[in-house]
């Protein structure tokens, strides 16, 4: 059950952190709730879209992506993609998890440190959650 949570975890953070800028152009209110409508214009439909066309729609649109562009990941059902880039995701104590901010900015043999003492705490840790989840199964 641990196990679960920390995968739907770890997903939860790569598909947050992979459409973070989806939105950065957008208005404060991504689905315009703070926009006030024009005067002159229809209500909207039931489907939330402006009867003038999608420039005029309150929920923003995502621009048409390019086929031939390399730099998105693209999975295939059993495929793995591998985030080492980002860093290790430390587990804490609560089975909560976070990552380690300064990553980037590491040199290599840090990163390999910080990677083998975190890989070690992280099993103490998700041993311990399991047993723990065990003992409250029974």
């Amino acid at each position: 059950m641990i196990r679960k949570r920390i995968l739907l975890i770890l997903f939860l953070l790569v598909l947050s952190t992979a459409s973070a800028g989806a939105f950065a152009s957008a208005s404060a209110s991504p689905l315009g709730m703070n926009q006030k409508p024009d005067e002159d214009s229809a209500e909207p439909n039931n489907d939330g879209l402006d009867p003038k066309g999608p420039e005029h729609s309150e929920v923003p649109l995502l621009p048409p992506s390019d086929p031939n562009d390399t730099s998105i990941p693209s999975l295939k059902m059993g495929e793995k993609l591998k985030l080492d880039h980002l860093g290790p995701i430390i587990i804490n104590p609560d089975g909560t998890t976070h990552q380690i901010e300064n990553w980037d900015t590491m040199t290599e043999k840090e990163r390999g440190v910080a990677w083998r003492r975190i890989s070690k705490q992280n099993q103490v840790r998700i041993d311990t959650l399991n047993k723990q989840q065990i003992s409250e199964d029974l």
